[in-house]
């Protein structure tokens, strides 16, 4: 599986299975989580695309096949982490995801550029206003733009999208590529902050996901403003 991903045909391997294995963007209630989950009868699915996969790659098998859907399960923690000593505001697209390590806390927090200046704490859900001035390195303290101290940075991260993340896209957010990124990103969160504290709750991932098209948003940025609004304790 080392080098499952890394061979034309085996994105394209990919692709199909995440078209065949895998459902539109759902809400479960119960587990309090959106993911594209899984058909059922998996096992008939795998004997119905062995013939198609084989065909593109002689040596792929059943455990390959259980290992990508073992990924594709859970695509938040499936990213690219690439260590960096320092990134400023302005180099960071909207949709990009910053991991930050503070001095005062133990658990890395993950930010989402929204907007200029603007980001979302995937841990907390909440949002901040930053100076364009603002560089993330080590030994800076993070200030809002109103002058809040947010800690000192001990450690800077980038998570950037893996091909499950492109797959999973190109299946379900069919086109968002042709989207130039919007300037503000928020109302993904807003739409799926009100749905997901309705009481009854009525969450129309359909429209999430239309949304998400028209911004230019793909899976990991998608899913990461998603999991901040259902951090959100109102």
């Amino acid at each position: 599986m080392e080098e499952i991903f890394s061979m034309e045909e085996n994105n394209q391997i990919l692709k199909l299975i995440v078209k065949e294995c895998c459902l539109p963007l759902h809400f479960d209630e119960q587990e309090r989580q959106f993911s594209f989950p899984f058909r059922h009868r998996l096992n008939e699915i795998w004997q119905r695309l062995r013939p198609k996969i084989r065909q593109l790659n002689s040596e792929w098998f059943l455990r390959d096949f259980n290992a990508t859907l073992a990924t594709v399960k859970f695509p938040l923690i499936q990213t690219e982490i690439i260590d960096t000593q320092y990134i400023s505001n302005d180099e960071l697209c909207n949709g990009e995801l910053l991991e930050l390590d503070f001095k005062e806390r133990n658990t890395p927090e993950i930010y989402i550029k929204m907007g200029r200046g603007q980001y979302l704490n995937r841990n907390t859900g909440r949002g901040y206003t930053l100076s364009d001035y603002t560089v993330f390195k080590a030994g800076n303290i993070l200030l809002t733009s109103e002058g809040k101290e947010l800690g000192e940075i001990k450690a800077v991260r980038l998570h950037s999208p893996t091909d499950i993340h492109i797959a999973l896209g190109r299946v379900f957010l069919s086109g968002y590529y042709r989207h130039t990124v919007s300037s503000s990103l928020w109302p993904i969160y807003e739409e799926s902050l009100t749905a997901v504290h309705n009481i009854p709750k009525d969450i129309d991932c359909e429209h999430i996901t239309k949304i998400a098209v028209e911004k230019g948003v793909g899976v990991l940025p998608l899913l990461s403003i998603l999991e901040a609004s259902l951090s959100v304790k109102l």
